[in-house]
């Protein structure tokens, strides 16, 4: 059985062809993928690809000490860009 990381999970979510184009959505599609977030348990992906996720999108932040801070970190920065 193959698992699904956090960033193939947004990307699949999202309709991206490809994985990279999650770091050019619209201002619309981030408030769409933070809504998806937010509905997804900080629990259901460790703490390393949470972090992941939030650099490869914002390449400024640094990493969350626990999941759901780091998921709620990777939510605002959604909806502010």
């Amino acid at each position: 059985m193959k698992i699904v990381s956090l960033l193939d999970t947004m990307s699949i979510h999202m309709g991206c062809t490809y994985l990279s184009d999650l770091r050019f959505l619209s201002i619309d599609q981030h408030k769409k993928l933070a809504e998806i977030l937010r509905h997804l348990p900080a629990e259901a992906f460790d703490l390393r690809e949470w972090n992941d996720a939030l650099y490869y999108l914002t390449r400024e932040m640094g990493p969350g000490t626990n999941a759901e801070e780091t998921r709620n970190a990777l939510i605002e920065w959604l909806l502010k860009h």
